[in-house]
């Protein structure tokens, strides 16, 4: 990292020494560098020592010998400990035992001794509140954090060359290039935005980011571009308008009409209409469905559009229920049981006669749609005794005839099924109607996804694979001769 953002050949030293380390925690307002805290003993003690030299002493291999009263290289015996933890580390953890510990007792002869001032209203608070406010007021404001950025942190004009040669992909010598790098608050208005966060109703986002060149101005209409973007396709982008600008300073915002280059604003998005989602393809939510106890791990539609499948992350059977819902009445029609981990996917038949899932249990399951249309009932699946793969099956594929699917997992195989429902020894057996053709097809991958042409070529079902070193296969299957070999894509970024 350091030698990403930094010019000189040898990086700076990272260093409590140097000044450019600051130890902090926002859970208990704790906040302090090896000087700021050497300050506070100089106004503890009245003075009498420089602080800065104090400072240099509490870091690395330093003893304090309490009978010659100096720092030294080399502890006096085995018992002593290095400065930081005797000057820092203890009286830190010996407050903290006092607030947890000793409230009524002992904590208020301490706090008076360290000049501490709680009203009876703040020593009546629960232990962590508590321990935050004697900290914040025990170690003072996080000044010595604004201390160090002032010091160590270059200025934006300063930094714009480097940091323009890490993040920006276009020219340098142009226009635009050279605006950026010289950080011109007259140039092209070029914002690089690095957090959103919405608001507490939801209806919009406050976007921040640094001004890269030129000025933005509120109500000004800018134009974002997404991560996909590029100068051959403009697809991930559109045109909005910037809603109210603020520079924040610590705790406060302040509101500004107008922001040069090299600051970072926090700019109010502001949200677009109806007409400018659709043109830029963001659908606006209908429903909410709650049925899930984790979060979504596959979903899946029928053809005709009436039902959703979802299914979520499992660990036990009772959580892998494969959920159908109604699109129209937005609720919950019946739960599918059959896996015991997580459903990996779900596929409706092109016919949406037949639902197949697949799962981390190394298992598949075929469901049949009932007579009412909507309901789905199992009539195969795989279990230890005769499933082919050995490991997860990521995922599945019916043939556009619905005569049959594939599986592929991560044991690099995939295997072709043949569903037949007059097969007369469909009961004795968990497969059901269902039966695997020919042998198993071996790749040199982990196979992650795969899909079928929805059109036969030559009475041959084209099967793509997806691998998991980035490689797609392309196979002819047939009854007969079973797996033909089509071709490879293994440059596909280049």
């Amino acid at each position: 990292m350091k030698g990403t953002y930094y010019d000189d050949e040898e990086p700076p030293l990272i260093s409590p020494l140097v000044g450019n380390v600051c130890f902090a925690s926002s859970q208990y307002s704790v906040c302090f560098t090896l000087k700021s805290f050497s300050q506070l003993y100089c106004q503890h003690f009245g003075g009498g020592f420089n602080p800065n030299e104090l400072a240099k002493r509490l870091w690395g291999d330093m003893y304090f010998n309490a009978t010659t009263r100096k720092f030294s290289r080399k502890p006096a015996n085995s018992q002593m400990q290095r400065s930081f933890i005797e000057f820092i580390l203890e009286p830190l953890y010996k407050l903290f035992a006092q607030v947890v510990g000793d409230v009524d007792s002992t904590l208020p002869n301490v706090l008076e001794e360290l000049g501490i001032k709680l009203s009876k209203s703040e020593m009546r608070l629960n232990i962590r509140p508590l321990l935050r406010l004697v900290c914040s007021r025990f170690l003072g404001d996080f000044n010595c954090l604004i201390d160090l950025c002032v010091q160590h942190i270059p200025s934006p004009v300063k930094n714009a060359s480097h940091k323009i040669e890490n993040i920006w992909k276009g020219p340098l010598d142009s226009p635009l290039g050279e605006a950026m790098i010289n950080c011109d608050p007259d140039g092209s208005l070029m914002v690089h935005t690095t957090k959103q966060y919405s608001t507490q109703d939801a209806s919009t986002f406050h976007v921040f980011g640094l001004v890269l060149s030129g000025t933005l101005h509120a109500k000004q209409e800018v134009k974002i571009l997404g991560e996909n973007y590029s100068s051959l396709d403009e697809e991930d982008s559109r045109i909005m308008s910037v809603g109210r600008l603020w520079i924040y300073e610590a705790r406060y915002h302040i509101e500004v009409n107008r922001v040069p280059a090299g600051n970072w604003p926090t700019i109010l998005e502001v949200p677009p209409t109806e007409e400018s989602l659709l043109q830029n393809t963001l659908w606006p939510e209908i429903h909410k469905l709650y049925g899930h106890v984790f979060e979504l791990f596959s979903v899946a539609s029928n053809r005709s559009g009436t039902l959703i499948a979802s299914a979520s992350k499992a660990s036990k059977a009772e959580n892998a229920d494969i959920i159908l819902w109604d699109v129209k009445e937005a609720k919950l029609l019946s739960r599918l049981s059959s896996h015991q981990l997580t459903v990996t996917r779900i596929r409706f038949s092109s016919d949406d006669r037949y639902i197949l899932s697949t799962s981390r249990d190394r298992t598949w399951s075929l469901f049949q749609r009932q007579d009412n249309g909507s309901d789905y009932c199992r009539i195969g699946f795989t279990d230890k005794k005769n499933g082919i793969h050995s490991r997860i099956i990521w995922d599945c594929a019916l043939t556009p005839d619905c005569k049959h699917f594939v599986t592929v997992s991560r044991d690099k195989s995939a295997v072709f099924w043949t569903i037949d429902l007059t097969n007369k020894c469909a009961q004795k057996s968990t497969l059901g109607p269902v039966t695997a053709i020919g042998p198993p097809l071996s790749l040199l991958d982990s196979i992650t996804t795969v899909d079928i042409c929805d059109i036969t070529v030559n009475d041959n079902y084209l099967v793509a694979f997806g691998l998991e070193n980035g490689f797609i296969s392309f196979y002819y299957w047939n009854s007969q001769t079973f797996w033909s070999h089509l071709l490879d894509i293994n440059d596909w970024y280049e």
